[in-house]
């Protein structure tokens, strides 16, 4: 009816109709491909509406994602201070009941923290 239409009272009104199918279309294709097209506008939108809603009163922390301090240490020096405290316990069950006591576990772990 659109097409048709052209010839007609409202040509701006239907050549508007057949750019909204036209561009649905495209934005339909895209979609399945995997593309989503609307990102950008969205944003836009997004970024105009922002600025009629209300300010909240409350205050924003902003916290680091990534935790580089363990109980006042880095990382590496809280895994070194756990480690050792690992060698230590295995080294008292041996001091206790000998070195056939120990785990295949803690056998490989006092291995690999001799090596270091």
């Amino acid at each position: 009816m659109d097409v048709l239409g052209l010839f007609g009272w409202n040509q701006g009104g239907n050549v508007a109709h057949l750019g909204g199918a036209l561009l649905g279309y495209f934005y339909a294709v895209k979609l399945k491909e995997g593309k989503d097209i609307g990102t950008g506008f969205e944003r836009i939108m997004d970024t105009v509406a922002s600025w009629f809603k209300p300010k909240s009163n409350l205050k924003t922390v902003h916290r680091s994602k990534q935790k580089t301090a363990y109980a006042g240490k880095t990382k590496d020096e809280f895994n070194t201070f756990n480690d050792q405290k690992k060698v230590d316990l295995i080294l008292d069950k041996i001091s206790k009941s000998g070195y056939e006591s120990l785990t295949a576990e803690e056998k490989e772990f006092l291995f690999k923290a001799g090596k270091k």
